[in-house]
């Protein structure tokens, strides 16, 4: 057999090899020389106040207890998807909402896959009553299938020594025993409702970029639109760079500046939710849903992201003239996608993307007829 043969052969196998190691090898394995309450990759996760409390004091009678929280994970080939299911508006009886879950969400998966597991103790009728888990404060609850109940409890009780917890857990191993878990554990669950879920409304996987953005509505261009397109090139260092063109209206595409471009860009790209519908801070303004259909529109944003998907970005409302101090409070309606749910938006953002979008479309038509045409 040739030298090249045999090369190629064992070329072959070390690939299949590697290949095999990365999709089904041991990963990142939890390190078994740290003690922790359980190894385990859940898809559900409860969080139940018992009473109400936080870390600056002990429990308050005259304080309502914060809602359930339930946090949900939806495995994916390569990666997960969070959501978050809580009452409407943070108020225990409202109707459940559920929206994407945030990082937050992700990092309490990843917290609660392998604890640490600071100490225990012996169970005991006397070391109950004083560890607090005779009126315990929380109970977090925790299942294997987002589809079913929960298996696994986690019932959390007074302050153990160094700021951490004392806690029972359902557990078998655990049996017989108080835990001691980390304070970290529990801190994680001290949030207002919409601080899980998630206020992007663009996701840029790893390596990816905008390869075109068009804008459609009652904007300062002809016919009221203006695209923009994005090709990635090489320099003469050999280190990536961008060439932007743009058109207005359904002109001539024409090569425009890399600042100019990714200021509209950048702008676009940092649109994000101000009030969420249900959100308490925006009460007394028309309901987002119904204000939605009469709502005039000012612009609908059509990003195509390379290595990604095509998100459609919609903002409707009035918008007057900017006022001298801009007001953070002041608000539109916003869009993801047409089934998406209707939330509330800072006017500034939208003011900011409409006038750099305003001077990009005037270079546009001040260009002159030869320089960097191109094909949209």
């Amino acid at each position: 057999m040739k030298a090249g043969t045999i090369y190629a052969i064992l070329g072959g196998l070390a690939t299949i090899t590697l290949t095999l190691l990365v999709l089904w090898g041991p990963g990142d394995e939890p390190d078994e020389s740290e003690s922790v309450l359980w190894h385990n990759d859940w898809e559900l996760i409860v969080y139940h106040e018992l009473r109400a409390w936080s870390e600056e004091g002990p429990p308050d009678a005259t304080v309502a207890v914060r809602p359930d929280l339930r946090l949900i994970r939806d495995p994916g080939f390569f990666e997960d998807d969070y959501y978050v299911e809580s009452p409407a508006g943070g108020q225990i009886g409202s109707p459940i909402v559920r929206r994407q879950g945030a990082f937050s969400v992700s990092n309490i998966f990843g917290d609660l896959r392998s604890p640490k597991l600071v100490s225990y103790i012996e169970d005991t009728a006397e070391n109950r009553e004083r560890c607090g888990l005779n009126e315990p404060l929380v109970r977090i609850q925790l299942g294997e299938d987002r589809e079913e109940e929960p298996t696994v409890e986690l019932t959390i009780g007074g302050k153990a020594p160094s700021n951490n917890y004392y806690a029972l857990s359902n557990v078998p191993e655990h049996e017989g025993l108080i835990l001691i878990v980390t304070n970290a554990l529990v801190q994680s669950f001290q949030r207002d409702y919409d601080f899980y879920r998630e206020k992007r409304l663009l996701y840029y996987p790893a390596d990816s970029y905008t390869e075109s953005l068009v804008f459609t509505g009652n904007i300062a261009s002809p016919d009221g639109r203006f695209s923009l397109r994005q090709e990635r090139v090489l320099d003469e260092q050999d280190h990536p760079a961008s060439i932007w063109y743009a058109r207005a209206g359904h002109g001539t595409e024409r090569e425009v500046p890399t600042h100019m471009a990714a200021a509209l860009e950048g702008a676009a790209r940092q649109l994000q939710i101000h009030y969420f519908a249900d959100d308490p801070r925006a009460a007394g303004r028309p309901q987002a849903n119904e204000a939605w259909q009469e709502a005039p529109e000012i612009f609908q944003a059509t990003f195509l992201i390379h290595a990604g998907s095509q998100i459609v970005i919609a903002v409707r409302g009035d918008l007057p003239p900017a006022p001298e101090a801009p007001d953070p409070d002041e608000v539109l309606l916003i869009q993801k996608d047409a089934e998406g749910p209707v939330d509330y938006v800072q006017a500034r953002m939208v003011r900011d993307i409409l006038k750099h979008l305003q001077t990009l479309a005037l270079y546009v038509e001040q260009a002159p007829a030869d320089e960097g045409e191109g094909v949209l």
